[in-house]
């Protein structure tokens, strides 16, 4: 595991906050969508999330909720408008380090309340349909994306351990701890096409049949898959770009599959859930062959990074 990346990435610091800027825009607008002002969204539709946990998972989401019960279209605005000013300051580039640590904070909040902790008590969390959760992923490419003047590129030992700890986490989810990884596979996908459009709900509901006929085969060839790619694109630094390929080919597939395109079509969606949040941490690590950054230090003027200017030196006499 190397120390630091032998070329510059294709998505760096600065870059990866602008990214980041645009989901936390997203975030704000499908937080806006009529439904979610409703005053039974927050008992109704946002504590779906502890279906299948555990009691204390359940009680500390319900309790998190119910101090927002009574004035709730006032929190979601509130809300709304929250994750709308995170994303314009990192697009921006205005006040970049205040609005990571605001995302940082409420990143933690969606995660623990909105997420139930990204259902990974309840035993049938899954890479696939969205585990560990995206906020938590907003936390973790929030940090990377930090200012720094000596280093645009993201740190590779935080990087290789996030990819190692999303990728290899992902696999052993599919041991069965708590139900059969097969029937776990089903249930997401039952639950998670409800509300689609046909023509993408008929994705998971093909991949569900395979799954009802091959299920042990279907879970096995997902877990070794994932397994390599988390191992590959680590520690086979030389066919590094093969192993990210291969890790956004999967994250995409189960953004369409599993995560139904994180529900963005629909009017229930708060995130367009994990896909491409991992497909973003693949390109953080993407050598960047164009040469657009190449032998450039970068200096941090006020919160933002800026590449320094080069003098010639003229010859005297």
């Amino acid at each position: 595991m190397r120390n630091e990346w032998g070329a510059p990435r294709l998505v760096d610091r600065r870059r990866l906050r602008t990214a980041l800027g645009v989901v936390w825009i997203l975030d704000g607008l499908l937080q806006a969508e009529g439904p979610k002002f409703s005053s039974g969204y927050p008992l109704g539709d946002l504590a779906q999330s502890v279906m299948g946990s555990p009691a204390w998972v359940s009680h500390l989401v319900l309790a998190g909720i119910h101090p927002f019960v009574a004035e709730w279209p006032l929190w979601n605005l509130g809300s709304t408008l929250l994750q709308l000013a995170i994303g314009v300051c990192l697009v921006t580039g205005r006040f970049t380090r205040p609005a990571l640590v605001v995302s940082f904070v409420w990143a933690a909040t969606i995660w623990g309340i909105g997420e139930a902790f990204g259902m990974l008590p309840s035993g049938f969390a899954l890479m696939e349909a969205g585990a560990p959760g995206p906020a938590l992923l907003y936390g973790v490419l929030g940090a990377m994306a930090w200012p720094r003047a000596a280093r645009p590129d993201v740190d590779p030992r935080a990087w290789s351990a996030s990819w190692l700890v999303l990728w290899i986490g992902g696999a052993a989810l599919h041991l069965p701890f708590v139900y059969p990884s097969g029937r776990v596979l089903e249930a997401n996908l039952s639950m998670l096409t409800q509300g689609s459009p046909r023509y993408l709900a008929d994705t998971g509901h093909w991949f569900a049949g395979l799954v009802a006929h091959h299920g042990g085969m279907v879970v096995a060839v997902l877990a070794g898959v994932e397994l390599a790619v988390g191992l590959g694109a680590v520690f086979d630094r030389d066919r590094l770009r093969r192993w990210l390929g291969l890790g956004i080919a999967l994250s995409v597939l189960f953004w369409v599959v599993f995560q139904q395109l994180g529900g963005i079509l629909t009017s229930g969606a708060t995130d367009p859930s994990l896909g491409p949040l991992a497909v973003l941490l693949a390109l953080t690590a993407w050598p960047d062959r164009s040469g657009s950054r190449s032998g450039a230090a970068s200096t941090v003027v006020g919160n933002e990074e800026a590449l320094p200017e080069r003098h010639a030196r003229v010859p005297v006499g």
